[in-house]
């Protein structure tokens, strides 16, 4: 595996097992989610969600945002954002 897959996967476990995740802005899980998803799957390849779908209709403009992006450039811009978030939110972890 090179750096890039490396640093990728470490980030996607480090989110995963996050005990502060939820004190993440949605606006900010969703850059991670849209850079996972251009990241494993590439371009966007399912329809637009009803607008009352609220959730859905969110995650997918969010990957939709990143439609275009290399798989590469992705993980690279995933981990960025993860690291940003590290710093910005991980002092919380231990807040109610």
């Amino acid at each position: 595996m090179n750096s890039s897959t490396d640093n990728f996967e470490k980030a996607v476990h480090e989110i995963n097992n996050a005990e502060w995740g939820n004190k993440i802005p949605n606006d900010r899980k969703l850059k991670c989610y849209a850079y996972y998803k251009q990241a494993t799957v590439g371009d966007i390849n399912i329809e637009q969600p009803w607008a009352f779908q609220t959730v859905e209709r969110a995650k997918w403009e969010a990957w939709n945002s990143a439609k275009g992006i290399t798989q590469d450039i992705a993980k690279k811009l995933y981990v960025e954002e993860w690291n940003r978030q590290k710093k910005d939110f991980s002092h919380l972890k231990n807040k109610q």
